[in-house]
């Protein structure tokens, strides 16, 4: 590790015996990065571009990304330097926040990922599953991609689509298990924040938008309400009168198996204050539940080298 890093605080994970392990953290620059949030890639792109053993991983990627970045769009750039040298080990989603933007990266394979900008007047939610759609590829001031990608999926064939570069399509997954565990949440998070827009979506939709425009502001109370929610007054509430058999179809954003409150992260930034309330630049993750501490600060170390997805 370099000496030029700056402070950061972080929340580490509660068991440190293999390391801080950190979710997400805000350096000194003010820079904001969350980085724990799996996704999972088709095997068709994996056979091509598999995992690399001991590539990066999540649990050392906040200690060698955000000491040094002072920018979001700095953060996107050195993960792909790090992605490029040493490979990653796992898919993650990633997001980066400063003063004025708000980055959102999706590492789908060992060498292959794309980001893009969250427009100032959207919003964006994000589960487990690769979401991002298009890519403009003429447009890098907005969208940011691996040296070669399209490349690689012109050599292996691997666009099922004939008329667009759709991101999701071709490196996601749509599955039993993505229709149980991730699009319901989207339905349910974009239902409330845009309810005309998303009046004609289902819980197990495969296309519902990665980044909308919310239908009124977005206030912390929202974010507060989304990742506490469990399908709250729908017949897929686990703690309401529904069939037995809808109370336990999808997986809620904030309980777990048993009707028992779990923690759930979010990563919800304006770019202009820190917080969503002028319906800006947000970011909503909801995730698998983990034990987290309370956030404290740390300076750079080096990291562990294990890995553990989530």
């Amino acid at each position: 590790m370099t000496e030029n890093g700056m402070r950061y605080t972080s929340t580490p994970s509660v068991d440190q015996s293999a390391g801080p392990n950190e979710a997400d953290g805000f350096n000194a620059a003010n820079v904001g990065e969350s980085a724990t949030e799996s996704v999972y890639a088709n095997d068709r792109v994996l056979a091509y571009d598999p995992f690399v053993k001991n590539g990066l991983a999540e649990d050392s990627m906040t200690n060698l990304v955000l000491p040094y970045i002072h920018s979001a769009r700095e953060g996107v750039e050195r993960l792909d330097k790090l992605v490029a040298e040493y490979g990653s080990a796992e898919g993650n989603e990633v997001q980066f926040n400063d003063q004025d933007e708000v980055w959102y990266m999706e590492i789908a394979t060992g060498h292959h990922w794309v980001a893009v900008r969250i427009p100032d007047d959207c919003y964006a939610v994000a589960t487990n599953q690769i979401a991002i759609e298009q890519i403009d590829f003429n447009d890098p001031d907005n969208y940011m991609w691996s040296d070669g990608i399209r490349e690689f999926v012109d050599a292996h064939q691997l666009n099922p689509d004939n008329d667009q570069w759709n991101f999701r399509h071709i490196f996601g997954t749509n599955t039993k298990l993505d229709h149980h565990y991730n699009t319901p949440r989207v339905w349910f998070a974009q239902r409330y924040l845009s309810p005309v827009a998303a009046a004609d979506q289902t819980p197990e939709s495969p296309d519902m938008p990665f980044i909308r425009k919310p239908e009124r502001k977005i206030a912390v109370e929202d974010i507060l309400y989304l990742l506490k929610s469990h399908f709250n007054e729908t017949k897929y509430d686990p703690l309401g009168d529904g069939s037995e058999h809808d109370k336990k179809v999808y997986r809620p954003i904030a309980l777990s198996g048993q009707p028992s409150l779990t923690s759930c992260r979010c990563a919800t930034t304006s770019s202009r204050n820190r917080r969503p309330s002028n319906g800006s630049n947000s970011v909503c993750r909801p995730s698998a539940p983990t034990r987290r501490s309370s956030p404290t600060p740390t300076t750079p170390t080096s990291p562990t080298g294990s890995s553990r997805p989530r």
